[in-house]
């Protein structure tokens, strides 16, 4: 139940061991009005909330009884509630009717959630693509609606991940409308990650390309999309290869080293263009086959991690162009993709990891040294 603000202004008044005098006296008013709070005789006027608060040190909403936490958490439960019957399949005609039309009775309780508003956001753009095709007459008035929702998001919300959503929604309505400079405007304007680049904005531009049916740069697009979904890959397997080692799960690391070779061989085999995510497998495959005391594995393993790391090296910075079938004809920056730098000393220092001691005399595995002075 909601306190009423005299008696949660009374409440923090003595919890700061403050008098009725010196809470007026900081707040510049007479006794007379902090009394008349306190009692219910009377309401502070709303530019007093803020110096209010600050006394307290509170938040204004605080102050007035609001519990911002536990309504964000009641409407994502009645977001929530919407939704669960159009995922149980037990609505399936006009589903996302249902939802928006839910979604506004949710916003006449809650005006201007952004929760709600971003959730409506998504439904409004299908409705409009997809289901007045015999309404024509509708569309305008939607439009605007559904351009409202999305201005009050951008102008409120300080959560990119909204934005984003946002950014994409607004996107993929333009591109309906063929308003294709919008579109463009809104993929200018999608919040950039730490990594340069958002899944987002790799489906929006295919979006966009798509509409305009400019299939030679579509194609293009989707060669980039793809390889930087495999690069994500592999380094990702290349991490979780390193966890399962740090678990003492030998076996599975190994497993999944080998994967990742083959996802690389499969992609970009015959290249060696150098992707440090597989030059680093190549080497883990190359400690397993040393302490098994397997000299001929060991040997052909450092000798492709030596190679990608080489390449990687050779070709940082520099555009190449791919040859692989399924990327054949691209040109790509390695800067991107090369994160990891080795010269001949670390080149020296694999070598001569304990792991190899077993295999250490092996004259193939000798034959690396030499190796090693032709790599720089």
């Amino acid at each position: 139940m909601q306190i009423p603000i005299g008696q949660k202004i009374r409440a923090l008044r003595r919890e700061r061991d403050l008098t009725q005098e010196e809470l007026a006296e900081l707040l510049g008013v007479s006794v007379q009005a902090v009394s008349k709070w306190e009692t219910g005789g009377g309401m502070p006027d709303i530019s007093q909330l803020p110096p209010l608060a600050s006394v307290f040190g509170v938040s204004a909403d605080e102050l007035l009884g609001i519990n911002v936490a536990d309504e964000e958490a009641e409407v994502q439960r009645l977001v929530d509630e919407v939704y669960a019957p159009v995922w149980r399949g037990e609505i399936e005609e006009d589903s996302q009717g249902y939802m928006f039309g839910r979604y506004r009775e949710l916003l006449k309780r809650y005006p201007g959630n952004l929760n709600i508003l971003s959730t409506m956001l998504g439904s409004g753009v299908s409705i409009y693509s997809f289901q007045l095709d015999d309404k024509p007459e509708e569309k305008p008035a939607l439009l605007a609606e559904i351009e409202h929702i999305a201005n009050t998001l951008l102008t409120r919300s300080h959560d990119v991940t909204q934005i984003m959503g946002v950014r994409y929604w607004l996107l993929m309505l333009y591109c309906e409308t063929k308003d294709y400079d919008k579109a463009e405007e809104q993929l200018a304007k999608v919040p950039v990650g730490r990594d340069g680049e958002t899944y987002n904005t790799k489906i929006m531009r295919s979006r966009l390309l798509s509409s305009k049916g400019d299939w030679d740069a579509l194609q293009k697009a989707e060669k980039e999309n793809i390889a930087s979904y495999a690069y994500q890959l592999l380094w990702e397997m290349t991490r979780l290869g390193g966890t399962l080692r740090a678990l003492k799960r030998s076996d599975d690391a190994e497993a999944v080293c080998r994967l990742n070779v083959a996802v690389y061989e499969l992609l970009f085999g015959g290249e060696e263009w150098g992707l440090p995510a597989t030059a680093v497998a190549y080497q883990s495959l190359a400690a397993h086959a040393g302490a098994r005391g397997d000299a001929e594995g060991a040997v052909a393993n450092l000798e492709k991690h030596f190679t990608l790391m080489r390449n990687g090296n050779a070709q940082c910075g520099r555009v190449v162009r791919r040859t692989t079938p399924l990327f054949s004809g691209m040109e790509q920056d390695l800067t991107e993709m090369v994160g990891v730098y080795q010269d001949k000393e670390d080149f020296l220092r694999d070598l001569g990891f304990p792991v190899y001691d077993a295999i250490r005399d092996d004259p193939c595995f000798q034959a690396l040294y030499a190796l090693v002075d032709t790599l720089v």
